[in-house]
């Protein structure tokens, strides 16, 4: 059994997968339905550069696959997704674990410092009415929180469990696993 264990513990270090978790978090009107043109944008302090860009494009690719029809220039679109994301700087922790003898009496301690990232993804679709009126259809967002705190390597991960079982139902809260590979 224990041969088991190390030989599972030494091929996830080997291949750098792991288990990834993310809590996704979704509201929307009542009756709604992913459909019609959208236009991706980026929201509050998103800058429009070229990591942008790259995330837009991975964004409408899932809600392609949803319903919606992608346009690139808002003023074609009968929608908006406003779209971020963000690293919120590393939490430090220090982990103590005490190592035995074979007899049980503790005669040293690992002592492990790990740093925690929390990584979000958010998007809210807005509905653009006839006469130009606005109205919020749909949000959500996508939480994970680990040690690599690089967004380009957690960013698929998180993505996809924000469109697990698109749209969810209004008000669910929900939390994903995966196992990933980060290279992180």
């Amino acid at each position: 059994m224990r041969k088991a264990l190390i030989l599972a513990l030494f091929s996830i270090l080997i291949t750098g997968c792991g288990s990834f978790k993310t809590q996704t978090t979704t509201f929307h009107a009542p009756n709604y339905k992913p459909n019609g043109r959208l236009a991706v944008v980026a929201r509050d302090s998103v800058t429009n550069n070229l990591e942008f860009y790259s995330y837009k494009t991975k964004f409408e690719t899932e809600l392609s696959k949803h319903g919606y029809t992608i346009v690139q220039n808002p003023k074609e679109a009968n929608f908006i997704a406003a779209i971020s994301y963000e690293i919120i700087g590393g939490r430090n922790s220090i982990t103590s674990n005490p190592i035995y003898d074979s007899t049980g009496k503790p005669i040293s301690s690992n002592i492990i410092a790990t740093t925690n990232y929390t990584r979000i993804l958010s998007m809210k679709i807005i509905s653009i009415g006839e006469a130009g009126e606005t109205k919020t259809i749909f949000e959500s967002s996508a939480r994970s929180v680990g040690r690599c705190g690089v967004l380009n390597k957690v960013f698929d991960p998180i993505l996809k469990a924000m469109f697990k079982g698109f749209p969810s139902n209004n008000g669910q809260t929900k939390t994903v696993y995966d196992t990933v590979r980060l290279g992180c």
